[in-house]
């Protein structure tokens, strides 16, 4: 699929990012891109087998 053949494109994962209590709406892009960053580290972990569902939160100390 390129930029110019009119083709949508579709997130292949559900990303939902809360920034202070506040969800922030994410471009298609930013849904495979943290998606698929976040399944591939969550995959490499030991016993860790097709995830279907993961929460990560993090707190700035």
């Amino acid at each position: 699929m390129t930029a110019g053949d009119g083709a949508e494109l579709r997130p292949a994962y559900r990303v939902k990012l809360v920034v202070d209590g506040v969800e922030r709406p994410l471009k298609p892009f930013l849904h495979n891109m943290l998606g698929g960053a976040t399944m591939g580290l969550v995959e490499a972990l030991k016993d860790v087998r097709e995830p279907q569902h993961v929460v990560i939160e993090v707190q700035r100390d």
